[in-house]
């Protein structure tokens, strides 16, 4: 699930998936606007993927209102937004694993998964704590704050078996200068826009793909995310939910 779009790492997330051989089932758009359908399909099509299905998150079809940021207009676009499938759908995809890298609405109680990697909240354990998150014992995050009652639902779902993590205090700390030590996109579109970022950009949502691929990783602590107010921390559990502390 994706809020494609909005920020460029989501477009990355993606191609790293795909060019990891870890083609998607569906993609899950929020909040699911026919802009965002064709920029998924654009991507699908630079690597040639006809499956997965994309799915709208919405309830119904969203016609205005979105304005893609400056580096993801310059995304390739196939110019068609099939926006015939809905988050209904979703049903459908139950005893597999989830990547979360946007706000989940309309998802809270629609989610059956063995494992759900989840990109936000916050890691005030961190083994390498930034300066910018120095004594903060609460942060806001935008993904959970994006639709806080489908979060809390995931973050209490008996359907989901296990629960990973990535929050601020260590996915802010993962550039593209750090991404780039290890891989760079292939196709060339894709890393003809990944030229355009700086790269001082932080990669949350490919810190999350990477770990959504190898849990091993990361250094995780049993811990789960927690509200105070509109901001997060974690608290200890004794369920299977972690939280990201560090990278190996």
């Amino acid at each position: 699930m994706t809020d494609l779009g909005h920020d460029p790492d989501d477009a990355i997330a993606l191609a790293y998936l795909i060019e990891h051989n870890k083609i998607p089932d569906a993609i899950v758009l929020s909040p699911g606007f026919p802009q965002q359908v064709q920029i998924a399909r654009g991507i699908l099509l630079e690597y040639n993927v006809t499956w997965p299905t994309v799915i709208v998150a919405q309830d119904k079809q969203l016609c205005g209102g979105y304005h893609p940021g400056k580096h993801q207009a310059l995304m390739i676009t196939d110019g068609e937004a099939d926006m015939s499938l809905t988050h209904e759908k979703f049903q459908y995809f139950q005893e597999q694993e989830a990547l979360i890298i946007g706000p989940a609405k309309n998802l809270g109680n629609k989610l059956r998964c063995q494992k759900m990697v989840f990109q936000g909240g916050y890691s005030p354990n961190s083994i390498c704590p930034l300066d910018k998150f120095e004594k903060r014992e609460a942060v806001q995050s935008f993904n959970p704050s994006g639709s806080k009652n489908n979060f809390n639902q995931l973050l209490e779902s008996p359907d989901i078996k296990e629960r990973f993590y990535v929050g601020k205090n260590v996915c802010h700390g993962f550039t593209k200068e750090q991404l780039q030590r290890q891989w760079e996109p292939a196709n060339d579109k894709m890393y003809q826009f990944w030229t355009r970022l700086k790269g001082t950009k932080a990669m949350h949502d490919v810190l999350a793909a990477q770990c959504f691929l190898d849990q091993e990783i990361g250094i995780w602590e049993q811990a789960k995310p927690k509200w105070i107010g509109n901001k997060m921390t974690t608290e200890s559990t004794t369920d299977y939910t972690y939280s990201l502390i560090g990278i190996k």
